[in-house]
């Protein structure tokens, strides 16, 4: 690992989830406008955290979900950070109370959540694979400790592709294709708003 990603890294170590100090702060701008032009910091960075602890392991998914939000590529930091919530959901309590370990890995849960939504955005693939009745039943399970758990799971419940709308009384069908939508009364107005007069007797939403 080469000295500066070190030193980024042991900067990392110092937040407790709480103040940000200035010199992370610098360290982290720095990361970041380095890893735009080589990609290398952040295949370093991104290998080093599964060993992180929870607290630097939070800070850096936030600023890789920093990167990825400011057009970084995703190919990198994204299998990094799935990685680590998957490893995390894993050691955070189911139903009981939680230990004293847990209560600190929850904490971060929050915000290394905040970089998953992030990173699904833009990880359609990823979105479909995870979105297993196994973990959207576990991630509603952990949001009786952490409301970040309904951020993850809002996100893999949504879907792209096509949709096919069928107006039986005409013998009509319309191909649509939609983009990280619900499955809700909103999907509605949208479908009305896209489809409108297209339809005999149809009409724009109110």
């Amino acid at each position: 690992m080469s000295a500066q990603v070190e030193r980024f890294l042991n900067l990392c170590q110092t937040w407790d989830g709480n103040q940000i100090s200035p010199e992370l702060n610098q360290e982290t701008r720095w990361f970041l406008d380095a890893a735009r032009s080589d990609q290398r910091w952040l295949i370093e960075a991104a290998q080093a955290l599964p060993t992180l602890a929870p607290e630097a392991a939070a800070w850096l998914s936030l600023a890789f979900g920093n990167a990825v939000e400011n057009g970084f590529g995703i190919e990198v930091t994204g299998p990094a950070v799935l990685e680590r919530f998957l490893a995390t959901v894993d050691l955070l309590p189911d139903g009981d109370d939680p230990t004293t370990e847990q209560e600190r890995q929850l904490t971060m849960f929050t915000y290394l959540c905040q970089s998953v939504v992030a990173h699904l955005a833009r990880l359609p693939h990823d979105r479909q694979r995870l979105a297993t009745a196994q973990l959207l039943e576990r991630l509603d399970d952990l949001s009786e400790y952490t409301y970040a758990a309904r951020w993850v799971e809002s996100a893999l419940r949504r879907a792209s592709g096509p949709l096919i709308v069928l107006h039986p009384p005409t013998r009509t069908g319309l191909l649509l294709q939609v983009h990280n939508v619900a499955w809700a009364f909103h999907l509605f107005s949208l479908l009305q708003t896209a489809v409108g007069t297209q339809l005999p007797g149809g009409r724009e939403p109110d």
